[in-house]
């Protein structure tokens, strides 16, 4: 498969679930993802991150060396929502390296808090650092303070406030 050409071929998930069965647990095909991601026209990159979610989520191991890049990659100024969207719900699921913490919780924190974001991106953000506080409890009361603050101020939709109810509920437990 010319990676690259099918990845353009189409944007719907058939194709995006296609390319993710034929890279498998491949490291090789993965890599080859990967340096579309990272080195890609705006369009490539963009589809290419939906591919990563979707490879992340059956062999989590292929993304561990990638993911400092894949982070550098979120704070890119006007990136892609779709690439912030996407790297944030593979964090959601994955054993993040411990090297990583302190980065992964800057960059969702700042995603946390910002109202120009979208709310998937925020609320995957949410989640990551509710996972998080299991390891750094100290960062509950953080996280508490931003979310009941977002939800007091903001006018902001029903997913937010449910996964917001259900990320109280999970730190507080």
């Amino acid at each position: 498969m010319d990676l690259e050409t099918q990845i353009l071929y189409k944007h719907s998930k058939q194709n995006a679930l296609l390319i993710c069965e034929w890279i498998g647990n491949n490291e090789s095909r993965f890599e080859a993802l990967m340096l579309l991601f990272l080195n890609g026209n705006p369009k490539l990159v963009q589809r290419s991150a939906w591919v990563i979610s979707l490879v992340g989520a059956k062999h989590a191991n292929l993304l561990t060396p990638y993911l400092s890049l894949m982070l550098q990659k979120c704070e890119h100024p006007n990136i892609h929502d779709a690439i912030k969207r996407n790297i944030t719900k593979t964090l959601q699921f994955i054993d993040l390296p411990k090297e990583l913490h302190a980065d992964i919780i800057n960059i969702c924190f700042d995603f946390l808090v910002n109202v120009q974001e979208s709310i998937a991106i925020r609320c995957h953000a949410m989640s990551v650092l509710a996972n998080l506080c299991k390891e750094y409890p100290e960062l509950k009361q953080e996280l508490q303070s931003v979310i009941l603050n977002a939800l007091e101020i903001e006018e902001t939709s029903a997913g937010f406030k449910s996964r917001a109810r259900m990320t109280l509920k999970k730190i507080s437990a």
